[in-house]
């Protein structure tokens, strides 16, 4: 007796097939298409014998229940949820953009300091390293043991606090103009963390071009007297700095000089005006 295909099916067969157009893959659609009751899943099979290549796709972006709500005021949150999308491996949806009551499964408040991932199949709600670590999980089983191993995920854990705490210093962005904003808490110790963290990276690069350090200590100085959250201004003005000293690291020294001045001024009236 003949075994009847149904939608799941389907999917294994659109995802068996190489890119390759021939004679016996044409042969081989027609075959699977007769076997289908489903008269619309029949015909959506049989145009693919006129289609010029098949598709090779693990998790094509149709199939994916997986959607990430970012901080899209957040450039490194952008960078990986948009490598995540391209890669057909996840959704992504702004957190601006989300409307008030869309999501009653999801903690708005732990959402702005761990990433959420929805399952739309099932409504679950993942966040941070979990939520990461599943979707890529997915897309490499061999890694699953580690990448969902308890240990593994305690290990990253104090990397994702420092980077999400600090992740609109990092990026020296603005809340969003309209809709919700995610911005985490204020958290001190992360703050300090991070700041000792650049001072050390800092002192590693080597000291900057004198006269650029000089104006920095007048930054700070001044800095330190009119701004209120000292905390925050520390942290734009090591993340500067840093990026300053990256520079004179990398490049030749004219151009490494013309290029720190260029990061100071430029990132330092974006980041403190």
């Amino acid at each position: 007796m003949s075994p009847v295909l149904n939608s799941e099916s389907v999917v294994e067969i659109k995802t068996a097939i190489l890119t390759v157009r021939s004679p016996l893959t044409d042969q081989l659609v027609g075959i699977f298409s007769r076997r289908i009751k489903d008269s619309k899943l029949s015909e959506k099979i049989e145009s693919l014998k006129f289609s010029p290549t098949f598709v090779l796709s693990s998790t094509p972006e149709d199939m994916t229940n997986y959607t990430f709500l970012y901080d899209d005021a957040c450039p490194m949150c952008k960078a990986y949820t948009g490598a995540f999308t391209r890669l057909s491996w996840s959704k992504r949806k702004a957190f601006s953009r989300l409307a008030t009551g869309e999501l009653p499964t999801l903690d708005l408040d732990r959402g702005r300091h761990e990433i959420p991932l929805v399952d739309s199949e099932t409504g679950e709600v993942r966040y941070g390293l979990d939520a990461m670590t599943t979707v890529i999980a997915d897309a490499f089983p061999l890694l699953r043991p580690l990448l969902r191993s308890r240990v593994f995920i305690a290990a990253l854990k104090p990397l994702y606090w420092l980077i999400t705490y600090n992740r609109r210093v990092i990026a020296g962005t603005k809340p969003p103009a309209e809709g919700f904003d995610c911005a985490p808490d204020f958290n001190p110790a992360w703050r300090l963390a991070y700041i000792g963290l650049m001072v050390v990276l800092i002192a590693l690069l080597g000291v900057p071009f004198v006269p650029l350090l000089m104006g920095f200590g007048l930054a700070l100085i001044v800095g330190l007297l009119v701004h209120r959250e000292r905390l925050t201004f520390l942290g734009h003005l090591v993340t500067v700095l840093f990026m300053a000293a990256i520079a004179l690291a990398v490049l030749p020294a004219g151009w490494g000089i013309v290029v720190a001045y260029g990061i100071t001024i430029w990132e330092g009236g974006r980041r403190l005006a």
